[in-house]
């Protein structure tokens, strides 16, 4: 009895070079644009993880979130000479916001991206909104080059449409306004406010103790007080001990009251934690342990 064999195999793609994303041909001697741009993908967004199942009992855990990160700037970068991640203490003339979406076709292979992309002005103006998807096929079900470069696909179509539409305005607001530190308060329809936490000020130039969850992850740290926002920096924390020191704004007299060594605490004697559940957060305290 003769009996034939047929084996099938799958490529994965290659994944793009950053040298190898070219802007339209009709852009490209105008780039890239002398500013400077930070992007901002919410943490939902870039955290994405997809589950893929084969017929066969195999699973794999792609992670579409962080090619989405990564190709957003590598493209970025064709397009401004300074591309980095958005934080509050990174100057800047643009702020770009991407919420992206991936889809696998399991059938026939095809990666799917969208992204929803707004660009602000860093002084918080909504320059436009623009929907763009675009799709890559794979001969396998668990190519992870194939999300990254669906999104470098889709991102890099997104910034020729921009580009070939107000590449004018885009550069004169370049050169007429210098790059600065963006504003929490200007681009709140931009940033969206993710979650809230307590703390207190230990000090007159209004240092605050919080704890380390509550800003390990955080892109971006206000504090409320009285309804006004204002930047605060992370300049210490203990992971261990969940401790966080932030370097803030406020100036307040009602700061935390420390007891000198002399009369420091006893082993035994009573303490008191506070806990505040509710907004604003960072709210000063006064804490008297007499």
């Amino acid at each position: 009895m003769l009996c034939a064999l047929m084996i099938l195999s799958g490529c994965a793609v290659q994944k793009v070079k950053v040298e190898d994303i070219k802007p339209d041909s009709s852009l490209s001697e105008k780039l890239p644009l002398s500013g400077k741009l930070v992007v901002f993908i919410p943490k939902n967004e870039s955290k994405e993880q997809m589950m893929v199942h084969s017929g066969y009992g195999h699973q794999w855990l792609l992670n579409p979130g962080e090619n989405l990160k990564k190709a957003s700037k590598d493209v970025a970068s064709k397009y401004f000479t300074e591309v980095d991640y958005f934080s509050l203490d990174k100057p800047a003339h643009y702020l770009l916001k991407i919420e992206g979406e991936a889809e696998l076709d399991k059938y026939w292979g095809i990666y799917k991206t969208e992204i929803r992309a707004s660009l602000f002005s860093s002084k918080g103006e909504l320059i436009e909104k623009r929907k763009v998807s675009d799709s890559v096929a794979s001969a396998v079900i668990n190519d992870e080059n194939a999300f990254y470069n669906a999104y470098v696909s889709t991102v890099n179509k997104y910034f020729n449409e921009l580009f070939s539409k107000q590449l004018k305005s885009l550069e004169y607001y370049v050169l007429s306004n210098t790059a600065h530190q963006l504003s929490f308060e200007k681009l709140s329809d931009a940033v969206d406010l993710v979650s809230t936490g307590s703390g207190f000020v230990i000090n007159s130039s209004g240092n605050i103790v919080t704890n380390y969850h509550v800003v390990k992850e955080c892109l971006a740290i206000t504090t409320n007080e009285n309804g006004i926002k204002k930047n605060a920096k992370l300049i210490a924390s203990d992971s261990k001990n969940d401790i966080a020191i932030l370097s803030t704004e406020v100036e307040s007299k009602n700061h935390a009251y420390f007891p000198s060594k002399i009369h420091a605490g006893r082993l035994g004697d009573e303490i008191i934690t506070l806990a505040r559940m509710f907004h604003p957060a960072f709210d000063s305290m006064l804490f008297n342990p007499y």
